[in-house]
This record gives structure tokens, C-alpha cells and sequence, in this order.
């Protein structure tokens, strides 16, 4: 009998043979080495992977893909019964057009995996398809939670894009406005739908661009991202650069969290202003 062991970088290495089928129960707060493993065991391949959209595609081909749908029936269903002990026999291509599971239903269903994986659960059976009798990979939680992801962002999307078809249809348009949706149109075919933005040091993607298309209030994301803008073009003003400072949301944070002693502490969240009275000061002396 085999030993399958799981290189981690980790004092430890992970031995099924001690954790898997055993009787164990899954840590609360796991050791860094089971956190490693089970995301090993949780990788989406490549081979399938290649299946999701490309994040450089622009807006208006993703909105023509079809995406699965995303599914109620999961709701009546325990997911502890989704695991079983039978080896993967089905192709999984067939995730891409079955009905995904809600968010609330696939949530539970991360939940209780780390046991179902300690317990000896070595696929993922669909009861809605095939009458149960595909057995699918572990792994397919992740690609679920991959695909859901993928859907609600195109969904947003969506949203945007029939709202802006909207405005255009609208007959008081003055020629300015004519131009803004005309620029707004083609760069929608030109950005790619999740591309990483220049902003929040590569942490943004254009999926924070929805709302800018709607009625919606604009989020932090977009305010801190239009503030690091103004702050870098604020740079190339000798005169104003050492006078102004163009701060991010949480300067504002800090601020009311600070206010009302009057007093503010570093270790207590008041980082930037700290380094805001630091700048002044250089700036005075």
C-alpha cells in the first residue's frame, strides 16, 4: 500500500494516511500544513480552467458567452449528501452548462467540507442530474465557486450595459452627453471584463467600473481609485504637491474613529495620520 504524501511548506508534511478515513476530526483553526493540502486537493487543473472566460476579453463579448445558470433546487438538499466515498467517474466539462448552486447553498457546502475530506470523500455527486450517479471531483466546489463568481460579475455587467442603452435611447440628449455614451460604448469593446487596474497597488480589477454605469453610489473601491489618481496627477505641481495632500477614505475613517478624544494612537489604527503630520512637519521645517 502506497503512502501518499502532500509537500507542503510547512514544518510538517501532510500524510493522508494519518488524516484521511481515520476518525479525525477537522481542526477549527488548522495547522498552516492542512490549509496547504486541502487547497491542493481543491485546485481547479488547468485543463479545465482553461474553460473560464479570459479577463482580457472585452466587456461586450463576455456579455454574448453562455454562462450556467444558477439554481434553487439545491435549496431542499443537505449538502453534507452531495459527498461520497466513490472515485470521480464523470467528465467535468459537464459543469459548464449544468445549473450552478446558490451562494448561500455552496457556502454551507465549503463549510463542511474539510470534514467530508477528513471522512473519506473522494467525489462530489449531483443529485439533480443522472438521477445521482455522477460521481464528479473534489474539486468541484471550487469550480462552482469559480463559475458562480464569473456569473454574478457578468450579471453586474449586464446591469450596467442595459442601462446605458437606455440613456442613449433617451430624445433630450444634448450632443455632449451624445459623445460621453458613444466613448462610454467603445471602450466597453475594447476593456477587458476583469482586468488588474494600475490602483490600490494591483488589488482592482474593472469590475469595480459596473456601478459607474447605473444610478448606483459610487463604492470605496472607485473613490480611493479617482483619489490615487488626482494624488499622482497632483505630483507634477511643484507649487501644490507639498501643500496638498489628497488622502484615500480611510484618512477619513481614522478621523471619526480618532475625533472625539482628539487623541490618536498608531497602534490603534491612525497610521496615515501619523504620516500626514510627519509630512506637514518635514514640509514646515
Amino acid at each position: 500500500m502506497s503512502v501518499h504524501i502532500i509537500d507542503v511548506d510547512d514544518e510538517r508534511l501532510f500524510r493522508e494516511s494519518e488524516w484521511i478515513a481515520t476518525g479525525k476530526i477537522y481542526p477549527t483553526d488548522p495547522p498552516q500544513y492542512i490549509q496547504e493540502a486541502k487547497i491542493q486537493v481543491l485546485m481547479i487543473p488547468s485543463e479545465f480552467a482553461k474553460h473560464f472566460p479570459n479577463s482580457t476579453l472585452p466587456v461586450t463579448q463576455f456579455l454574448q458567452l453562455p454562462l450556467p445558470r444558477v439554481s434553487a433546487k439545491f435549496l431542499t438538499i443537505k449538502p453534507g449528501i452531495l459527498f461520497s466515498h466513490d472515485q470521480p467517474t464523470t467528465d467535468p466539462t459537464c459543469l459548464l452548462t449544468h445549473l450552478l448552486p446558490n451562494h448561500d447553498f455552496l457556502q454551507k457546502l465549503e463549510m463542511e467540507f474539510g470534514q467530508a475530506w477528513f471522512n473519506g470523500s473522494k467525489s462530489i455527486r449531483d443529485p439533480r442530474f443522472n438521477d445521482g450517479k455522477d460521481r464528479l471531483p473534489l474539486w468541484t466546489i471550487k469550480a462552482w465557486r469559480e463559475l458562480l463568481n464569473i456569473s454574478q460579475k457578468k450579471r453586474q455587467w449586464e446591469r450596467s450595459y442595459r442601462w446605458l442603452q437606455e440613456e442613449s435611447r433617451q430624445n433630450i440628449l444634448d450632443t455632449t452627453t451624445q459623445n460621453v455614451i458613444a466613448s462610454a460604448f467603445t471602450t466597453l469593446s475594447s476593456i477587458g471584463w476583469d482586468c488588474c487596474l494600475p490602483f490600490q497597488q494591483g488589488t482592482v480589477s474593472t469590475t469595480v467600473f459596473p456601478p459607474l454605469l447605473s444610478t448606483d453610489w459610487l463604492n470605496d473601491d472607485l473613490i480611493n481609485m479617482m483619489m490615487e489618481k488626482l494624488s499622482t496627477e497632483l505630483q507634477v505641481y511643484p507649487l501644490l504637491k507639498d501643500r496638498i495632500i489628497i488622502a484615500p477614505l480611510e484618512f477619513a475613517g481614522e478621523i471619526i474613529a480618532n475625533g472625539p478624544s482628539g487623541i490618536y494612537v498608531k497602534k490603534k489604527g491612525a497610521g496615515l495620520l501619523f504620516q500626514y503630520e510627519k509630512h506637514m512637519k518635514e514640509k514646515e521645517d
